[in-house]
């Protein structure tokens, strides 16, 4: 499991194809417990744009009580449900 830190470059998993992720890159700019923010990084020549995109994880504990067993895939329960690492540790969207 990775533990992501500020200043991270991280691609968003794709929600609608499990085990694939987003070609876009991010950057990690704060990750607590329950809350992330990422800074899209552009592709060269292009300019960046809004303030962060925020993430929340639900503790596993807390889905549980409220939905049991059958936890909906749109509830995530840690980060590695959302982010996978870019990079030369990580995945790299050019290579795959």
């Amino acid at each position: 499991m990775a533990n992501f830190k500020k200043g991270m470059e991280v691609h968003l998993r794709d929600s609608m194809s499990v085990g694939s992720a987003k070609v876009n890159r991010y950057k990690v700019r704060c990750c607590g417990k329950k809350q992330a923010i990422l800074d899209y990084m552009p592709e060269d020549g292009q300019r960046a744009y809004g303030r962060g995109n925020s993430y929340y994880i639900t503790s596993r504990e807390e889905a549980t009580a409220r939905y049991g067993n059958d936890i909906p895939s749109y509830v995530k329960t840690n980060w590695n449900e959302y982010f996978v690492l870019a990079g030369q540790d990580g995945w790299d969207a050019k290579e795959n």
